[in-house]
């Protein structure tokens, strides 16, 4: 098994992404935009035989109303064209009566929560055929009635599911400034014995608040989480989330081996190295390695 380096998507890139020198082993691709975006429509010549996973923004997975049937079939369409490893969305919801919100909303975290959610994600798991993992977000209040913390309701799902989870460490370090919460002792909550996937991305602070924006180049406390869940998994696929003033690929690149830097720090903080390791990287690790 050996850690993955990777971006998102984004249509400025051109062939630049595929050079095999730029050390990019994974796109992550925005499936939203392959369904109503033009400027996609060449990707799958762009990227060539990269390997790539979906990402979703609109499934609602804690909406109260069932599963949109047309985006779930839109989606199954796109992963049997595009095969990508795996699928993600957020713990969520952007629906609510029928109405688009625009926007991530967060979930109530209660048990009935716990079964409405890992039903759907039963669902798209089998309706997709490929691994799907699930996404902590950023959230700017919390929805009243909760029973159980964040880590413990991501936990139940995973174990009702085998589904994975995509961590974002950015939100992490967002909802820890405007929440009051320490960082590492939030993090260490969540079942990482799941993370399949890591997105690191930058904020932006308004006032004393944090907004995650994914706009502006990675914070050090961002970079330090990256460090901590690093040190406890056996190997990550790291995602540089950027789609806010995405600046030239070279200088997302460079970010992308700040991520590599950090990997090995929180591996081997006393820069020592695993043999074994580097003689034989062995496979690539996906959710289904766990």
């Amino acid at each position: 098994m050996t850690d993955r380096f990777g971006v998102l998507y984004d249509s400025s890139f051109g062939r630049q992404l595929v050079r095999e020198d730029n050390g990019v082993d994974l796109v992550e691709v925005i499936a939203d935009r392959l369904m109503f975006d033009d400027r996609y429509a060449d990707m799958p010549e762009t990227l060539g035989g990269m390997e790539t996973v979906f990402h979703c923004l609109n499934l609602s997975l804690g909406s109260a109303e069932p599963l949109d049937e047309t985006y779930v079939g839109n989606l199954s369409r796109l992963v049997a064209q595009f095969r990508p490893l795996w699928a993600s969305d957020h713990l969520a919801f952007t629906r609510a009566g029928g109405v688009d919100l625009g926007q991530l909303s967060p979930i109530r975290w209660d048990a009935e929560s716990v079964i409405r959610i890992a039903e759907k994600v039963s669902a798209i798991q089998d309706e997709l055929g490929i691994p799907f993992l699930i996404e902590n977000i950023a959230y700017y209040f919390r929805m009243p009635g909760a029973e159980m913390p964040e880590g413990e309701f991501l936990h139940h799902v995973v174990e009702r599911t085998g589904c994975g989870v995509l961590l974002d460490v950015n939100n992490v370090a967002v909802n820890a400034v405007n929440h009051g919460l320490d960082p590492e002792s939030y993090i260490r909550e969540f079942p990482l014995d799941a993370v399949g996937e890591i997105h690191v991305a930058g904020h932006r602070h308004l006032g004393q608040m944090c907004i995650d924006s994914h706009g502006e180049p990675v914070a050090d406390t961002v970079w330090d989480l990256l460090r901590v869940v690093s040190g406890k998994l056996r190997c990550v696929n790291v995602i540089l989330e950027r789609d806010q003033n995405v600046p030239p690929l070279p200088q997302l690149l460079r970010e992308l081996d700040v991520a590599r830097k950090c990997v090995k720090e929180g591996r081997y903080p006393r820069g020592d190295s695993a043999e074994s390791e580097s003689a034989d990287p062995g496979p690539h690790q996906t959710p289904r390695d766990r």
